[in-house]
């Protein structure tokens, strides 16, 4: 398929009404013949790849959503996360993730055995003693009290809203 091209010579600017008539209507020709082109290559493209190939393509789309469907309940078992936060990642991400908790040191504890399990007792007692707590104790006046000393600190910002 070939274009065809409209070039100057002269700028459109210097040329007098008989110099742009000529060459509004050679661009005007030219345009015809690029669409007409152009038509023709569509139809010519129309024909092409509606022999069931789209049916096939559809039916392997399904068929990787499947799967990934399947190894993301798979996956939600080993990661923090759940199944419908997992079908948001594309499949690689996910072969990334499964590859990541593959290479996980197996010293560190499952999520079913606690790390500080009251019961151990390689535990040192002055690890067992509670520790005092660095926020303190507040009230319901207190903490309304710092809720609105935040507020009307972070008021400031701009595009910040509380409401």
């Amino acid at each position: 398929m070939e274009f065809h091209n409209l070039s100057f010579e002269t700028a459109i600017d210097e040329m007098d009404e008989d110099e742009l008539r000529a060459t509004l209507t050679e661009f005007a020709e030219k345009h015809e013949a690029n669409q007409a082109a152009f038509n023709d290559l569509v139809e010519a493209l129309d024909g092409v790849g509606n022999d069931g190939k789209e049916a096939e393509f559809e039916a392997l789309q399904e068929e990787v959503s499947a799967f990934k469907a399947q190894f993301a309940e798979a996956l939600a078992e080993r990661v923090p996360l759940t199944v419908e936060e997992l079908a948001e990642f594309s499949l690689s991400r996910l072969y990334e993730m499964d590859e990541q908790t593959e290479e996980a040191p197996a010293d560190l504890p499952a999520d079913d055995d606690p790390v500080d399990d009251p019961a151990d007792d390689d535990t040192p007692s002055f690890m067992k003693e509670s520790k005092p707590s660095k926020a303190g104790d507040f009230s319901a006046d207190d903490y309304d009290s710092a809720v609105e000393k935040a507020r009307g600190s972070l008021q400031g910002i701009p595009g910040l809203s509380f409401d």
